[in-house]
């Protein structure tokens, strides 16, 4: 059975421009048509104000300055931002 991804929109944060967009073309080569890329927790929250309701899956690095991936999870499982608190988060 193959899967499809067309209506999937994801949200991709890493710190690293190289590996943002090498993840990015990964996924759209599975067929995602929409990704939008954050460079770090804080560009992440503007993202999710602004997109967050057409957001469906968060890939998120662990290891970023200033607010690393288990402080960011934290402020969204807290309903801290513009997103479904259960979102999907790898």
């Amino acid at each position: 059975m193959d899967a499809n991804f067309d209506n999937l929109n994801i949200l991709l944060v890493d710190d690293e421009q190289f590996i943002r967009q090498l993840v990015a073309r990964l996924l759209r080569d599975m067929g995602v048509k929409e990704v939008t890329l954050a460079s770090d927790g804080k560009d992440a929250l503007e993202k999710l104000s602004t997109y967050g309701g057409r957001i469906d899956l968060i890939i998120l690095e662990l290891e970023m300055p200033n607010m690393n991936g288990f402080q960011w999870v934290q402020k969204i499982r807290n309903g801290e931002a513009h997103v479904d608190a259960d979102i999907p988060i790898i």
